[in-house]
């Protein structure tokens, strides 16, 4: 297989082996290999993914492992599970990943593909052209205008009517141990006679 005719895009791998090791600077590495497979016509490749332990890529080499079932925390970071013997028995055997795979300078003038990042199946967002940010803003606020005019005007509930207030239960006591009682003599009011209705005439009226 020529690896200069795969191109950059969103893969389906398979685990098949692992283990620890060193670059060629000396720098400590994992390797993951994948079956990487390239389309139902096509024949899968083995590829190997690199990733590193400073403190800029762990989180990246930490997310990777996540994405295959194996949560360094849960394992009590102890990632010398990953380098079995025989690195076909390694625990994450058979896993698959969504890997993304990327050109790269091979330092001789050329490019060569490389997996790029390992994501979990079906973990990935996967849209054509992505909105920048401005763009998201107006989009959202033409679609709210357009949503709330085909929603017509609203009716606005009532406001609840508040209660009354009450004086104080204080300032009532106060005024009513303060006003003077009626004297017991006092002859109650009478009520006053009823006005006749203007279109009453009294000479109509026998007695």
């Amino acid at each position: 297989m020529d690896y200069r005719t795969i191109q950059p895009g969103r893969y389906v791998g398979t685990v098949t082996s692992s283990c620890l090791g060193r670059a060629g600077n000396g720098t400590e590495q994992l390797a993951i290999g994948f079956d990487v497979h390239l389309g139902v016509d096509q024949q899968s490749v083995p590829m190997t993914w690199y990733g590193f332990f400073t403190d800029r890529a762990w989180e990246t080499t930490e997310k990777a492992l996540r994405a295959l079932g194996w949560d360094p925390a849960d394992h009590d970071y102890q990632l010398d599970a990953l380098n079995p013997v025989d690195p076909y028995d390694t625990p994450i055997r058979g896993v698959e990943a969504q890997l993304v795979l990327e050109h790269e300078d091979d330092g001789e003038g050329g490019q060569r593909i490389r997996i790029r990042w390992v994501n979990a199946v079906n973990g990935g967002l996967a849209v054509k052209e992505r909105m920048e940010a401005g763009e998201a803003t107006a989009f959202s606020h033409n679609l709210r205008a357009r949503l709330i005019a085909q929603k017509g005007p609203q009716q606005r509930r009532p406001a609840p009517a508040r209660p009354a207030a009450s004086a104080p239960a204080s300032r009532t006591a106060t005024a009513t141990a303060t006003r003077p009682p009626a004297p017991a003599n006092r002859p109650a009011p009478t009520a006053a006679p009823a006005a006749a209705p203007a279109d009453v005439d009294f000479d109509d009226i026998p007695f």
